[in-house]
């Protein structure tokens, strides 16, 4: 995500992580500003959501260790598997 001189220094000044911005643009609903400019927030559904999938993660994130996916270059999945030895990094 590219950001204004400015932006970065304010996100910094209010503590609002790299993290809360992609959670920010992932699950926020936005609403029209002056000068063609667009507010993302989370409202009472973003958070909804943001809970239930957070949630969710934490009761599958022991699972997906040792899990890989393998895509193509168009992102399609080719197929997926329990990594079983540590073949890279």
């Amino acid at each position: 995500m590219d950001m204004t001189h400015h932006a970065q220094t304010r996100s910094q000044q209010r503590g609002i992580s790299p993290v809360h911005l992609k959670l920010l643009t992932a699950f926020g609903q936005s609403e029209k500003m002056p000068g063609n400019a667009t507010a993302v927030f989370l409202g009472k559904k973003g958070l909804k959501d943001l809970e239930f999938i957070l949630r969710e993660g934490l009761q599958v994130m022991d699972k997906l260790k040792g899990q890989v996916v393998l895509l193509a270059e168009d992102d399609s999945v080719i197929t997926c598997y329990h990594r079983t030895k540590r073949t890279w990094r």
